[in-house]
């Protein structure tokens, strides 16, 4: 949600999960499919050893952790997103600079409970 103090009556565009968040997926996924262009050399190495490299045992991450570390990327390296305001223009349902007040850049990454957030942070530190 955008707030969590939505009342559905007065503001029903509040209900709905961030707008954009399908048409980032789909760009973060043509992104993937074309090797990252535009990302740095640093980040695309790590990107390709991390989710396009045959580790030891088979293990690889999940999912959601890589969707979650390339939407991150993604955002930041290759649209150059460094305020929340400028998110807006990929925003298709009219979510105006009011709902984005803070100052601070906030990416969020929603994950469940066991999902690996915590490695998935790991990720984006290095």
């Amino acid at each position: 949600r955008w707030k969590p103090d939505i009342d559905r009556v007065k503001e029903p565009i509040q209900q709905y999960n961030a707008p954009f968040v399908e048409k980032i997926r789909k760009e973060v996924y043509e992104w993937r499919q074309f090797g990252y262009d535009g990302a740095s050399l640093t980040s695309r190495s790590l990107l390709n050893f991390w989710f396009n490299y045959q580790h030891k045992n088979n293990f690889q991450y999940y999912f959601a952790q890589r969707e979650s570390v390339e939407s991150i990327i993604y955002l930041f390296e290759n649209k150059k997103i460094r305020s929340n305001k400028e998110l807006l223009p990929l925003d298709s349902w009219g979510i105006t600079e009011d709902f984005l007040q803070d100052d601070w850049l906030r990416l969020i990454i929603k994950q469940a409970t066991g999902s690996g957030k915590t490695k998935v942070l790991s990720l984006l530190m290095a």
